[in-house]
């Protein structure tokens, strides 16, 4: 036997700042709406991004769950930094990538591929050591990367092991040395800002986003900053370790 699914009619309906206006085109197979949004713009939603609360604006808040054109798309490198940006934007964004060591070279391919978004690589000091070479493919294709970096003068998360788990016994996780990320930067073509506060990171990333060319931000974090939640080894995930 067949089966017919349940017409749904959105209608009047409110999401976020999104009044549906009626039914549109669908968008690929999907199934979408024209709404307008509180500042007067009209946009089309697919009825997915409206009904699971991703899409919640125009994107004239701030940023925050506008539709898909108007994100951008954040490639997170690092287990570390993972968690980190895990945390802050997993609210505000449709696409979060997590990948481990080769951010760069996966931002650089979401830049290509995206045309006209905002691509921002988040990654670990340690993380960006592999493949900081790459910068110079971002500037001789003059690709608009920005990348963040945590850096915390360590193996982040091997070193929370040690420090929660191996009694402070700390082993080859210590990157007490070069390079000079804001001067690796310039000396590929770049821009590098360098950021030791909030408003100091603030001001950085806005002045990235005005270049539109390829930037690097060295953001300055406490070494044994610490991300959670974390489990241990052979443990059930409702046992955190928090110090």
């Amino acid at each position: 036997m067949g089966y017919s699914r349940k017409k749904i009619d959105l209608t009047g309906q409110q999401y976020g700042h999104l009044t549906v206006l009626g039914p549109s085109d669908n968008i690929g197979t999907r199934t979408a709406w024209r709404c307008r949004c509180d500042c007067g713009r009209e946009i089309m939603v697919k009825t997915y991004h409206l009904r699971s609360g991703h899409t919640k604006s125009c994107g004239c808040q701030n940023g925050a769950g506008g539709p898909r054109h108007a994100l951008g798309l954040t490639y997170v490198d690092g287990t570390c930094v993972e968690m980190l940006a895990a945390n802050a934007v997993m609210g505000n964004l449709n696409r979060l990538f997590l990948v481990v060591c080769f951010g760069l070279g996966a931002a650089m391919g979401a830049t290509v591929g995206n045309p006209g978004k905002v691509v921002v690589h988040c990654t670990g000091d340690g993380c960006f050591r592999m493949n900081c070479h790459e910068l110079a493919t971002v500037e001789h294709y003059g690709l608009p990367v920005i990348t963040v970096i945590f850096n915390n003068r360590t193996l982040g998360m091997v070193r929370q092991w040690q420090n929660l788990i191996y009694e402070k016994r700390f082993s080859q996780t210590t990157l007490d040395r070069g390079p000079d990320f804001v001067k690796l930067a310039e000396a590929y073509g770049l821009k590098g800002f360098r950021a030791g506060s909030q408003a100091e990171f603030e001001d950085a990333f806005r002045q990235a986003l005005e270049t539109g060319r390829g930037c690097v931000i060295d953001c300055a974090i406490d070494m044994d900053a610490m991300v959670h939640p974390m489990v241990g080894g052979g443990t059930p995930v409702t046992e955190f370790l928090l110090h």
